[in-house]
């Protein structure tokens, strides 16, 4: 098993910790474990519940795929004065 934590609990706490395991006839220990794995999800919802950034932008490309070579145009170059751009030389 896992790791052990003791807690502290005021009494209407216990009380109700007490209640819920006679009603579902569960231990001390299964009653805690399930509250703060409730706890949990509540802070960490799961990833499949919502995808970051979802339909939150309408701007940009809409297929990089399609329009690849128009928007890697002059990609790899550098500017020269005038206005005038040259290939990079690549090292190796």
């Amino acid at each position: 098993m896992g790791a052990i934590f003791q807690v502290r609990l005021d009494d209407k706490t216990t009380a109700e910790v007490r209640a819920l395991q006679e009603r579902r006839g569960l231990t001390a220990s299964e009653v805690l474990r399930r509250g703060v794995q409730l706890a949990i999800k509540e802070d960490f919802p799961e990833a499949s519940a919502r995808i970051a950034g979802l339909g939150e932008f309408d701007f940009g490309p809409t297929d990089v795929a399609r329009d690849m070579r128009r928007m890697m145009k002059g990609f790899g170059q550098s500017s020269l004065p005038g206005g005038k751009r040259r290939k990079v030389k690549r090292e190796r």
